[in-house]
């Protein structure tokens, strides 16, 4: 009887012992989903701010009416752009879970929604985009997490330029065994993999000498393809280019 106790009060407190696991699991997972949204927030921001700074420094100083008409266009696409992301982070902050603000998107308008961010840097950079995405190609995913992705490794590509050829990023998407994978390729100036790979996707990690760059960008990337049950790699040889693959988490529609 004696015996029968003990293991009865073992058996609670063992029980008691998982719950009390399972609670800071939750805490946990709930800390790091507050912060990948402060991330978000503040990275996703940043680079809308940017190019609204930059449409506005070149409007400060043209004179011609017929640019300053263009780029007036430009900076009311900045703003609507600019909206939307505003709209989409609210969305996440309803759903108080990201992963379940899941959509349907057609990847090639969410694609053209990007390339509208980033028109000042296009421009000004005389960027060479080539895109093979199939016509109507749809996704399931979060919109929020899909546009930070597609910005990050898009603007990465043109920042990270070489300096001695016009950028040229390609942005491909198949499917392997019914899995979706994005690759965005550059001819940018590459990363040592042998001396940077197992940093690349930490926090605040830099790895050029550029004066914008924070070391957040791929972290919150990665954060964002394996929290919604994708993985991502990556490729990249020094004065050569660097090339991303996200394979996104079945099941998806197209």
């Amino acid at each position: 009887m004696i015996w029968h106790g003990y293991i009865t009060d073992v058996t609670e407190r063992k029980e008691k012992e998982r719950g009390l696991s399972m609670t800071m699991d939750i805490v946990s997972d709930q800390n790091k989903r507050l912060l990948n949204f402060a991330h978000i927030v503040s990275h996703n921001l940043r680079n809308h701010a940017s190019n609204i700074s930059m449409i506005l420094a070149i409007l400060a100083e043209e004179d011609d009416e017929g640019v300053k008409a263009e780029f007036f266009n430009h900076l009311n696409t900045a703003s609507s752009r600019l909206n939307e992301t505003i709209e989409d982070l609210n969305d996440i902050i309803d759903q108080q879970t990201a992963d379940k603000n899941i959509q349907e998107i057609d990847f090639n308008d969410y694609l053209s929604k990007i390339k509208e961010i980033l028109t000042t840097e296009i421009i000004s950079k005389k960027v060479r985009i080539k895109q093979s995405v199939p016509k109507g190609f749809k996704i399931n995913y979060n919109p929020a997490y899909l546009e930070s992705i597609l910005l990050n490794l898009i603007s990465n590509a043109i920042k990270y330029r070489h300096p001695e050829r016009n950028p040229v990023i390609s942005i491909d998407v198949t499917t392997i065994e019914e899995q979706p994978v994005l690759t965005v390729s550059d001819n940018g100036v590459g990363i040592d993999l042998g001396k940077y790979g197992e940093k690349l996707f930490g926090m605040y990690n830099t790895f050029h000498n550029n004066d914008d760059s924070k070391g957040i960008g791929l972290y919150i990337t990665k954060n964002q393809v394996e929290s919604m049950g994708g993985s991502i790699e990556v490729e990249s040889t020094e004065d050569v280019g660097t090339t991303f693959k996200i394979y996104f988490a079945r099941p998806y529609s197209s």
